[in-house]
């Protein structure tokens, strides 16, 4: 019999911090995250997603042995801007068993109702501010920083207890070997030819100097994309201090035309093949591997690519693509995974489709009422 508990207490937060290492042990292409980072992510004294947000977390177990763990999210700036009634659920994770799948969305889908919810959306962890959205496609590969990875049974385990898709979301990877980077390089001089802009580099030094720019840019040039959520000024910073720790000059740019910022484009190599060999800590060991690994990566993922609604359909987005292809090249990066876009954003999936990228990922996220 499957029991479904809350997490009480730091016993409790560890368990469910460190059940995936136990689930994904044989898994040859999960990625485990820094354990320090996860404790972070579930500290409300660390994480600004707390103060417009309720989480609840919750574990299954069965005979005493936990089987999988699940978040339910009420994230009350999404509601508020979206004007929606949604209970998210995230941090899924779940043993092969059905009935387990099924306590544990029960389990969220309980508190979204006696919450006054409406609908369960997810999963997102904690919101499309970060990582989400279920893998439903391309599961032969390892995942790219900040992205999701899971089972192949997962996506019949959310359909099963009764969620439909709510939205698509699309990872493209680009060779730069095969792909036609001297086109995109002679387009994108065309477009500078026709335009007055300038490209202003991001990075460690500056990121937080720059930062009220960046949020100008992120929230006129996503604000109508769906499921979309302002970041607060303290989630702004909480993201310019972890883009300090990774980011690699020539990676990441804001575009200004006249002096005003009007798009961006943030690039970060791809540690997820550093945390591979860390395991989940910093060790003396481990350290040494991660340089090997690290000197190894030939892949960076470009997580934000964007102009301003009212500079679209000029092509701006090129300048933004060959600054990266140019400064990735010279840094010995071959590939870029490109998401995630939404299957709805026909502009940019064709975009990306006429540069050579291929669409190479899927992820899911699922919705049923209340």
């Amino acid at each position: 019999m499957i029991q479904v508990q809350r997490v009480e207490n730091k016993k409790d937060l560890k368990t469910f911090v460190n059940l995936p290492f136990v689930l994904y042990n044989n898994d040859p292409h999960w990625v485990p995250p820094l354990l320090k980072s996860e404790y972070d992510t579930f500290n409300p004294q660390k994480n600004p997603f707390y103060r417009h947000a309720a989480v609840e977390l919750f574990l299954a177990y069965r005979d005493g042995c936990p089987c999988g763990r699940i978040a339910a999210i009420i994230n009350d700036r999404h509601n508020g801007f979206h004007n929606e009634k949604i209970c998210f659920f995230g941090f899924f994770e779940a043993e092969y068993e059905e009935e387990i799948s099924f306590a544990l969305l029960t389990a969220v889908s309980d508190y979204g109702r006696q919450n006054g919810m409406t609908a369960l959306r997810g999963p997102v962890n904690f919101s499309t501010n970060d990582s989400c959205g279920m893998l439903i496609d391309g599961f032969e590969r390892d995942p790219v920083i900040m992205m999701p990875y899971n089972p192949a049974y997962y996506p019949r385990r959310a359909e099963d207890f009764g969620l439909k898709k709510a939205m698509d979301l699309y990872s493209y990877l680009y060779d730069a070997r095969i792909a036609g980077a001297k086109r995109i390089l002679r387009l994108a001089e065309a477009v500078r030819k026709r335009h007055e802009c300038s490209l202003i580099p991001i990075t460690k030094r500056n990121v937080f100097q720059i930062l009220e720019s960046f949020k100008a840019v992120y929230n006129s040039s996503w604000e109508k994309n769906w499921g979309f959520v302002p970041m607060t000024p303290e989630e702004l910073d909480h993201l310019a201090l972890e883009l300090k720790g990774v980011l690699e000059p020539g990676l990441a740019f804001l575009l200004l035309k006249d002096g005003k910022p009007i798009g961006a484009s943030v690039s970060l190599p791809d540690l997820n093949r550093v945390l591979k060999v860390l395991k989940g800590k910093v060790t003396l060991t481990g350290v040494f591997k991660a340089r090997k690994a690290g000197k190894q990566i030939d892949m960076v993922r470009t997580l934000i690519l964007g102009v301003a609604p009212e500079f679209r359909k000029q092509g701006l987005e090129l300048l933004l693509i060959a600054r990266m292809i140019q400064e990735g090249g010279k840094r010995g990066y071959r590939f870029a995974d490109l998401g995630w876009i939404l299957e709805s954003n026909d502009l940019m999936n064709r975009e990306l489709e006429n540069m050579g990228a291929k669409l190479y990922k899927r992820f899911r996220i699922y919705e049923m009422g209340l």
